[in-house]
């Protein structure tokens, strides 16, 4: 009897560390590179951007209880949708240039789909027009996703405000969806 309730715990104790070992997340560096897509503007008529694309990379360290904090860098373009300015119709494509901090939590468990809450917020710079240096502003991304095996899918939204020289874009609201390769 000794000796069986002395094997059961040994192997409750073997089982219960390899699942929790399974479900923690590698300590140290960690890497990202990501696109993304920018979609609809919420609560605004009038919206006059097309979808913004986006390459990101974001670095960082993570502290192995799913803990990931980091600073990231992308590149991004949209295109002004046609609108009447002055009875001249007005094209025009931009590229922005995001910089930023990177905070994510990865819930553990012991599968290879775990779902996780980030949050990314930082400066950009809004290149456009002749001289290329339009605009500078801020930005915020509240997101949610899953982590499958070395990829990440990522929904949330993205929350800016750009000025020009004298004018503001005013703060907007749009949806955001995002694909990783994680490393």
């Amino acid at each position: 009897m000794k000796r069986t309730l002395l094997a059961a715990s040994v192997l409750i104790g073997l089982l219960c560390s390899t699942l929790s070992a399974s479900a923690q997340t590698p300590k140290g560096y960690s890497g990202r590179v990501e696109v993304g897509m920018t979609m609809v503007r919420f609560f605004s008529s009038s919206d006059l951007q097309g979808p913004k694309y986006l390459l990101s990379t974001t670095h960082g360290y993570s502290f192995g209880n799913g803990l990931f904090v980091g600073a990231g860098i992308g590149l991004g373009f949209y295109t002004d949708l046609p609108h009447n300015n002055e009875s001249v119709v007005v094209e025009e494509r931009r590229l922005i240039m995001p910089l930023y901090a990177d905070v994510k939590y990865t819930f553990r468990n012991a599968s290879s789909v775990k779902p996780f809450v980030e949050a990314r917020g930082g400066m950009f710079k809004d290149f456009a027009g002749e001289d290329f240096s339009y605009g500078l502003g801020w930005f915020a991304n509240p997101m949610v996703g899953i982590d499958i095996s070395k990829f990440s899918v990522m929904f949330g939204v993205d929350i800016n405000d750009c000025s020009y020289g004298n004018w503001s874009s005013g703060s907007g609201l749009r949806s955001y969806i995002g694909v990783a390769y994680n490393f």
